[in-house]
């Protein structure tokens, strides 16, 4: 997968999980790129504030727009295919799936919105339609079918809900997003 899908990945499967996740907003603070650092910071704190410190505009209305659940910060973004998936992602609609123009992405959208695995055999890259297969079936099962050190330790952390395999993440940035959504929160001393 290319680091801009391991970053769509990363944060489908965060949105879709993120309730039954501890988070721990001072992983976030490790994140060397703004973007990253601010939509963390964003998703843990549930404060959409941070996300207009998120320099790129499309990016910066996909953050409010997941924070808040609001469409109409979806329909901000400039790029036609990235406004598509942010409906569909905000919606849980696969309708707009249809209009996610980069490649694979589509079926990728479609698959983990609808549960259905099989979306994901069109995908031409092997590492991205293991992946759609491990986020869209819900199981670790496919985990071990990526080859990539980052998507393969994800996998693993997110479909089994342990921190422990976000440590093996080779990029720093991944590694404390993983940690940031997936590590307990710590508890106050009593």
């Amino acid at each position: 997968m290319t680091t801009n899908s391991k970053w769509i990945g990363m944060l489908l499967l965060f949105q879709m999980t993120l309730s039954a996740l501890g988070q721990n907003a001072e992983y976030c603070r490790y994140i060397q790129n703004p973007t990253r650092r601010n939509h963390c910071l964003a998703e843990t704190t549930h404060q959409a504030s941070h996300c207009d410190a998120i320099p790129e505009a499309n990016e910066a209305n996909y953050c409010r727009a997941e924070i808040a659940r609001d469409l109409s910060q979806c329909e901000k973004i400039t790029d036609p295919g990235r406004a598509h998936w942010c409906l569909a992602m905000m919606s849980s609609n696969a309708s707009y799936c249809a209009g996610v123009t980069r490649p694979g992405m589509a079926a990728y959208c479609r698959a983990v919105l609808t549960h259905h695995p099989a979306d994901c055999d069109g995908i031409a890259v092997a590492e991205t339609a293991n992946y759609c297969r491990a986020i869209a079936s819900g199981s670790a099962n496919y985990c071990g079918y990526l080859k990539d050190a980052t998507d393969y330790y994800d996998c693993y952390a997110k479909q089994l809900n342990d921190s422990r395999y976000c440590w093996g993440d080779p990029i720093p940035d991944f590694r404390y997003y993983c940690l940031a959504l997936l590590s307990p929160t710590p508890k106050a001393p009593k």
